[in-house]
């Protein structure tokens, strides 16, 4: 595969999340979804890195993966299929999750120190604009789901932002082992706490199930 199609292959990746989320907690509660993509996602990944001879993190850098892993993993996707659950589209949960480089940017210009560019202040002032008013649209859905959208949202970007402050230099593929395997637990515990962690549809669930 050329260095070109690599992009186009990875929003077609990342976006079909989505499509398994809408399908999967249709087939079963969105926390036990979450919960069994993780494992299984962490088994795969943890194989590749054992295969691969990736150095795994140790110590304080250990530490601060983990953390990295709930946000990023266990907020963000915990919080996305939960708002999907509630009746709000796969399509406007994308969309808010595609504010995540805006508020990226925003965290790390205060948090990190960056530089914002008034350019840069323009163009987040067109996305914002841009969500509100996708959002504003959908005010006869859930009002918890907008809320659990946003709150995905937040979860990815300051995983990102906490990510690049603590852990870099990182492994990728044992990192993003440890990511799965520190949030399978936490998604095992909520679902047994606060849903009926029942499949109703195993044919369905199985698909989106299989990957994360």
């Amino acid at each position: 595969m050329g260095s070109a199609a690599v992009p186009a292959v990875f929003v077609v990746l990342w976006s079909s999340a989505f499509i398994a989320a809408v399908i999967g907690t249709d087939a079963a509660p969105p926390l036990l979804l979450t919960f069994s993509r993780f494992a299984l996602a962490g088994l795969l990944l943890m194989a590749v890195a054992l295969v691969s001879k990736s150095p795994w993190p140790k110590g304080r850098l250990l530490l601060h993966v983990v953390v990295t892993g709930l946000l990023m993993q266990a907020v963000q996707f915990g919080a996305f299929y939960t708002a999907i659950s509630e009746g709000l589209p796969g399509g406007l949960v994308a969309l808010i999750q595609g504010f995540n480089p805006v508020l990226i940017a925003l965290m790390a210009g205060f948090l990190l120190g960056e530089q914002i560019t008034r350019r840069q202040w323009f163009g987040f002032g067109v996305g914002g604009a841009g969500v509100a008013l996708a959002v504003a649209g959908a005010l006869d859905f859930s009002v918890t789901a907008i809320v659990l959208s946003f709150v995905g949202l937040l979860g990815l970007s300051a995983g990102t932002v906490y990510q690049k402050r603590f852990a870099q230099g990182a492994d990728v593929r044992s990192s993003t082992a440890v990511h799965f395997l520190a949030s399978a637990p936490v998604m095992l515990l909520m679902t047994l706490t606060l849903e009926d962690p029942e499949v109703t549809d195993w044919g369905a669930f199985r698909t989106p199930g299989g990957g994360a």
